[in-house]
């Protein structure tokens, strides 16, 4: 009897150390809204968490070096910008100076930031044996801003042509109908659920435990689009799109209170059919010169997430540490067809760069420090307080992703 209520005891305990919090991966191009484990010893009835974050990036990662992170979507060009309003019908002229027309560039340095905080909730309840259901959302503030430079060490120009060129860029601006690049806004994130079965192995293959659990989920696209008409706007979820995944969580109990993971998912948002902005020349993205009704069929995003982590350093005191992976495949566009008053006149967007820029890579290391407040006590309703620092790497896939980092409190009840 007593055998059998250690292992039911042990399945439990391990259990809520190894369930995950099912964050919205897909949005780590600019927002690291990644799963923390947690430590606590659960109620039988549920299990819930609270986590508010603070993210700030100011650089990015671009193809093969890093970049100003307003230059993710493209580099803006003048002369692109210019070369596409033409193309599309929406200016007649050139509107350079004669004695300007003649430089095949004339580039901006952007330099730009995103802060966001918010606060994500979970939570999660058993509905049968070694089967679980469960929930998570959050609310997020974001600021981001860009501000425009013209690089002196492309143009050699007086101050007075600068002020020109800058003026002009306004009027530009409003010819592709964007506000200045400021961004505020609080949100709604998308709702999760999923279902999720644990099974524990007790003394396997040399371990003290292993623990297997897959979980299959769907994403409820509850948060807002981007707004085409600002270029400094991020997409907070997955831009109206429902989703879904299925993965998988490893667990090994290597010795008493030291463990490893490794997770993996795969996750599908689905095909739909919005406006988009589409750039006919090599125009940033989110600068693009036209705006069309656009099928885009989502890429696959896959999630690798090795972990170790150990309890009881001291008292209730612990340590982890993660490694994630975000790999997004590149968008499909399906179907295009003009959403303006001017017809496309067999002008083709320039989809395959539009395309290229939709795939990215993300990675962070995560270190975190966790108290148990009831590791020493006897009573297991006392909550687990965790901080963690996600930290932008780039060692295997990262490209086209802001260097993101985000600092977040878990607390466990």
């Amino acid at each position: 009897m007593f055998k059998h209520y250690y292992n039911y005891s042990a399945f439990i305990i391990l259990f809520a150390f190894s369930s995950i919090k099912p964050m919205v991966y897909d949005t780590a191009k600019y927002l690291p809204l990644f799963q923390k484990p947690f430590v606590i010893t659960p109620c039988v009835y549920g299990h819930g968490q609270i986590q508010p974050f603070f993210i700030r990036a100011d650089e990015a990662q671009g193809d093969v070096e890093r970049q100003p992170l307003p230059d993710l979507p493209g580099q803006y060009d003048l002369v692109c910008i210019i070369n596409a309003l033409l193309k599309s019908g929406k200016i007649s002229e050139n509107p350079l100076r004669s004695d300007l027309q003649g430089l095949s560039s004339i580039p901006f340095v952007r330099e730009g930031r995103i802060d966001t905080q918010g606060i994500a909730f979970f939570y999660q309840w058993p509905i049968a044996c070694n089967w679980y259901l469960g929930t998570s959302f959050l609310f997020i503030h974001v600021n981001s801003r860009a501000e425009f430079c013209l690089d002196t060490t492309a143009l050699d120009i007086s101050p007075g042509d600068k002020s020109y060129l800058f003026k002009l860029k306004e009027q530009l601006n409003k010819d592709l109908e964007v506000l200045p690049p400021l961004y505020s806004r609080t949100v709604f994130g998308d709702v999760v659920f999923f279902l999720k079965y644990n099974y524990f192995m007790p003394y396997t293959f040399k371990f003290r435990s292993i623990n297997f659990a897959p979980e299959v989920g769907v994403y409820i696209p509850t948060s807002p689009r981007s707004l085409l008409n600002n270029p400094a706007s991020i997409p907070v979820g997955g831009e109206r799109r429902w989703g879904a995944y299925f993965g998988f969580e490893n667990q090994y109990e290597v010795r008493e209170d030291w463990f490893a993971k490794v997770m993996f998912r795969a996750i599908k948002r689905f095909k739909s059919n919005e406006e988009e902005r589409l750039p006919i020349d090599n125009e940033p993205i989110n600068y693009g010169a036209l705006k069309a009704f656009t099928g885009i069929n989502p890429g696959w995003t896959f999630v690798f997430a090795p972990s170790v982590f150990l309890k009881g350093i001291r008292e209730g005191l612990g340590i982890s540490v993660l490694y994630t992976v975000v790999a997004h495949l590149k968008d499909e566009v399906t179907s295009c067809s003009s959403s303006e008053a001017l017809p496309f006149n067999g002008l083709q967007p320039n989809i395959k760069e539009f395309e290229r820029r939709s795939s990215w890579g993300s990675e962070h290391v995560s270190i975190g420090l966790f108290y148990d407040l009831a590791k020493e006590r006897d009573c297991y309703r006392y909550p687990t307080v965790s901080l963690y620092w996600d930290i932008p790497v780039d060692w295997l896939i990262s490209e086209r992703s802001a260097r993101t980092h985000c600092i977040s409190l878990l607390v466990d009840f």
